[in-house]
């Protein structure tokens, strides 16, 4: 992957859309996470030209989760399939335009495992 705008900082924030390397729209693996500690495994599979990774830059202990538990900053991430931030105004990237009459039809899939 190569990321198309890299938004990071010593703090370890990521807010990056990465361009996939692939030449067609068909469903390939995009990312890969493992926690080695716990077992478990996501794999991220899509359609979509790009993957947003997110790591949870904005938490700051006022939101209450599971067994009452502050999230605090950089405790979770999200990889987002997408297409390309400003696609509509850069001709090289994919387009992003949907005509009248045309559909919009992309597919993603979450697999989450243990290993």
């Amino acid at each position: 992957m190569q990321s198309y705008r890299q938004r990071y900082s010593a703090n370890k924030r990521y807010d990056n859309t990465f361009v996939l390397n692939k030449t067609d729209s068909n469903l390939s693996l995009a990312a890969r996470a493992l926690d080695p500690a716990s077992g478990r495994q996501v794999e991220v599979y899509t359609t979509q030209p790009g993957i947003h990774f997110y790591t949870a830059n904005h938490l700051n202990n006022s939101f209450i989760g599971k067994q009452d538990q502050f999230y605090q900053q950089y405790q979770g991430f999200t990889l987002e399939t997408n297409h390309f931030p400003d696609a509509p105004n850069q001709p090289t990237f994919p387009s992003t335009i949907l005509q009248p009459g045309e559909t919009f039809q992309e597919t993603t899939v979450y697999k989450i495992t243990t290993f």
